[in-house]
């Protein structure tokens, strides 16, 4: 988002249901990815016996 024009005003869209969808596709896709790596890195990191 542009910062506005004017100090202390802020400036915002409405976004259409189509929009909040495929960006909660790209949420949901970007975590899911992060998860598998927090994962990854835990099952590398095993107690030593």
């Amino acid at each position: 988002m542009n910062p506005a024009a004017e100090k202390g005003r802020v400036d915002y869209r409405v976004l259409p249901i189509e929009e909040v969808e495929e960006l909660l596709k790209v949420v949901e896709a970007e975590r899911a990815e992060a998860e598998a790596e927090e994962a990854a890195k835990k099952g590398t990191q095993g107690s030593p016996k």
